[in-house]
């Protein structure tokens, strides 16, 4: 008997002449040769399983007030400060505020007593940080004038 290719089917090996597969190498081709195609995402094998890492992410600022970057204030007045910020790894994030370089609060507000005896320009500045140091940062310039 002769198959479509011309080819006598008793020099066909065994295995070609309509015998099943083993069901384990079905389940192998099924199963474990798409995870090896597909790099074994989300199957709780490293990130760098190819060499490749994918490492670690910085936090993002996702809202903050006030929106406008420069302010005006009278010496005396009280400013609300906030921010929200996210990590795309789920890293705990730390908040550091800084007025004029030097460390006001650690919190996700601040309550800036505006003065005048610290200047008339002065930078008030939150950095968020991840546990490997990765950082993100709002800045803001304040004019500070008597009232």
């Amino acid at each position: 008997m002769k198959t479509a290719r011309g080819v006598k089917q008793k020099d066909l090996p065994e295995k070609r002449r309509g015998e099943k597969k083993h069901p384990l190498l079905k389940c192998f081709s099924l199963i474990v040769l798409p995870l090896i195609f597909l790099g074994f995402s989300g199957c709780g094998v490293p990130d760098n399983i190819h060499g490749k890492t994918r490492g670690n992410v910085p936090p993002v600022i996702t809202d903050y007030y006030p929106q406008q970057a420069s302010i005006s204030a009278y010496d005396g007045e009280i400013l609300n400060f906030w921010i929200k910020a996210s990590d795309p790894d789920n890293d705990p994030l730390v908040y550091l505020w800084q007025l004029n370089g030097s460390d006001v609060s650690n919190g996700t507000y601040y309550n800036f007593n505006v003065s005048i005896t610290q200047g008339t320009r002065q930078v008030l500045t939150v950095t968020v940080s991840d546990p490997s140091g990765l950082q993100a940062e709002k800045i803001w310039l304040i004019n500070v004038t008597l009232q």
